[in-house]
């Protein structure tokens, strides 16, 4: 049990990361976005990727606390 716990805090961990590379790159795109007139289609584009990688981060936490959880009550 103790691996599945090991393993749901790495897991947990890799979502973390991702989460602050995601704050870290809404941040450059907000500055790129105040510095020039971008229009709203661009700005989308700019976005969605950034989306993506949000809810891959979420799920890895959600993975990871579940095993975690998992790895405690067994």
């Amino acid at each position: 049990m103790n691996l599945i716990m090991t393993l749901g805090v790495i897991i947990s961990a890799v979502g973390l990361f991702g989460f602050l590379i995601c704050i870290q790159r809404a941040f450059k795109i907000k500055k790129f976005a105040s510095d020039r007139t971008q229009d709203q289609a661009e700005l989308k584009n700019l976005f969605a990727p950034l989306y993506v990688l949000n809810m891959i981060s979420l799920c890895f936490s959600l993975f990871g606390l579940l095993l975690v959880i998992i790895g405690r009550i067994f």
